[in-house]
């Protein structure tokens, strides 16, 4: 079993990669959840970013 630092570094290590190459995010979501927002009308203003 790897030690619980090498099993935090693993992630820490693709972030950093993928910081670096700029890879985009490629959101796809099932058709419940794109239901779920038609049904209870989400709004892109309804959702707040994350502020570091």
């Amino acid at each position: 079993m790897a030690s619980v630092e090498a099993l935090r570094s693993r992630p820490r290590t693709w972030e950093r990669d993928a910081n670096r190459h700029r890879v985009p995010i490629r959101w796809a979501f099932t058709l419940t959840k794109t239901k779920a927002r038609d049904t209870f009308h989400y709004q892109p203003e309804d959702f707040i970013e994350d502020e570091d």
